[in-house]
């Protein structure tokens, strides 16, 4: 097992998760706020980064817990 320190790899990668769904939370919301703005450009960014920063979640908890 990779350690650094006293963190192991398992706490690392839980830390990797919280940080990435908290970041996705916070682009969803900002989606949602740039729906009433119309801009079609902001719209499709931060639409985009959700998405991303979602799937990074999901693949760092498939990995981890496999």
């Amino acid at each position: 097992m990779f350690t650094i320190g006293f963190i192991d790899n398992t706490d690392l990668a839980n830390m990797f998760i919280v940080v990435f769904a908290v970041i996705s939370f916070y682009y969803t919301l900002t989606f949602f706020e740039d729906l009433r703005k119309e801009d079609e450009r902001v719209i499709k960014q931060t639409k985009r980064w959700a998405i991303i920063n979602f799937a990074i979640t999901l693949i760092i908890v498939v990995f981890n817990f496999s």
